[in-house]
């Protein structure tokens, strides 16, 4: 800090109150000396925040401008990029884009892997409308982490143009940032430019299995089951398995944990009922799904379901059920575009519930519910547990 000695009281300078007060005076005339211009250069901070001030209040060009303030902070700290940085916003207030270009050149030179000195220069650039050069500096960020992700994809969404361009110059190969900006454009995007995304992604490899099972959510919600279904069955279908070859319904025997997305099974929270996988009973392989009762009022149950997509033609639902206990006089049993099988009450072991329907005119989706109807009775209150495993909907030659 530069001494004002002969403006200091000389009970300071004689030391005969602490130093710290003595320190806490010399700023305070120091930005005194600055309001009245009797100080110059001014303190690099202090005409920084001052140019700023400025700034925001319109005053831009001539003495005592954010331009003027700036260059004073600049000659005391040449080497400080920032200082470089804030007289390149005010020279591009000023309508001097030549100058703040190199201000903001000069500031990337000083702080080459400093992320806010490259963010700073990249919102010049897309103000400049130099559309390039800002997706590449905001690509390099995005290369070193991930803190400024919202921030940098509203930009390249507001001012990057089109999404090729931006994918290809403010992505690039960068798979981490490819998947962040795509899930930030799912919840605002439409299904084209979501789809020239997505296909972006397949091109380089960068789609995992956890993204394509949300994406045929995505999908199916905004009413596409056709393109659901291919890139479910391009990235969740295991090897060897029979879904849409023999039989449409996905984890029939609920050997793995439903995801509740896409075309998995969706388990919805229900007052009075739990659904579990069970590992100890199961009418073929290792698990089944059990269904415990418990429930305080006359349930409409139809909480366990799977999305299918079907061409035209003839079906035959089936399933395997066991019950134990099982209340009232409306049992569990399947449902299908209103087409129901038979239902269970009481205790039974492994039953086969069967039902054949058709789908006529164009594909359509359906929905497979596990269902339990309100019961008309006045012991309508559904307790005991059901057991159900190998579920299948097969097409009929």
């Amino acid at each position: 800090m530069v001494r004002f000695a002969k403006t200091l009281p000389t009970s300071f300078i004689a030391g005969k109150l602490p130093l710290v007060f003595a320190f806490l005076l010399e700023a305070l005339i120091a930005v005194s000396l600055v309001h009245t211009h009797l100080l110059s250069p001014a303190v690099p901070q202090v005409a920084g925040n001052q140019g700023y001030r400025q700034l925001w209040l319109g005053n831009v060009d001539g003495p005592g401008g954010a331009v003027h303030l700036f260059e004073q902070a600049l000659q005391s700290e040449p080497a400080f990029p920032y200082r470089w940085s804030d007289l390149g916003e005010a020279l591009l207030t000023a309508r001097q884009p030549d100058r703040a270009r190199y201000c903001f050149q000069r500031a990337v030179e000083l702080a080459p892997h400093d992320p806010q000195v490259r963010l700073r220069a990249a919102n010049f650039y897309f103000r400049n409308q130099e559309i390039e050069p800002a997706l590449q500096m905001d690509s390099t960020v995005l290369q070193q982490l991930p803190d400024y992700d919202p921030m940098i994809f509203s930009s390249y969404v507001r001012m990057g143009g089109d999404i090729p361009r931006v994918l290809e110059l403010g992505i690039g190969s960068n798979a981490r940032a490819a998947r962040a900006f795509f899930n930030f454009l799912a919840p605002q995007s439409d299904a084209n430019t979501s789809g020239a995304v997505w296909n972006w992604m397949e091109e380089r490899g960068f789609v995992t299995v956890p993204m394509a099972l949300a994406r045929t959510s995505w999908l199916l919600e905004k009413s596409l089951p056709a393109e659901a279904t291919a890139v479910w069955l391009r990235y969740a279908t295991p090897a060897g398995s029979p879904y849409r070859k023999t039989d449409w319904i996905f984890n029939s025997g609920f050997e793995n944990q439903w995801t509740g997305e896409g075309f998995d099974w969706r388990v919805d929270p229900c007052t009075g009922v739990a659904v579990v996988a069970d590992e100890r009973i199961a009418h073929s392989g290792r698990r089944s799904l059990r269904i415990e009762f418990h429930a305080a009022e006359n349930l409409d149950f139809h909480h366990v379901s799977q999305m299918v997509w079907l061409s035209p033609g003839r079906y035959r639902l089936r399933a395997w059920m066991r019950t134990q206990d099982l209340s009232t006089d409306e049992g569990v049993g399947l449902n299908i575009l209103d087409v129901n099988t038979a239902a269970l009450t009481g205790t039974h072991d492994w039953t086969e519930l069967a039902s054949e329907f058709s789908v006529r005119g164009a594909p359509q989706i359906a929905r497979v519910q596990i269902v339990r109807r309100p019961s008309a009775r006045f012991d309508s209150r559904p307790q005991g547990t059901v057991w159900i495993d190998d579920v299948e909907l097969k097409r009929l030659p």
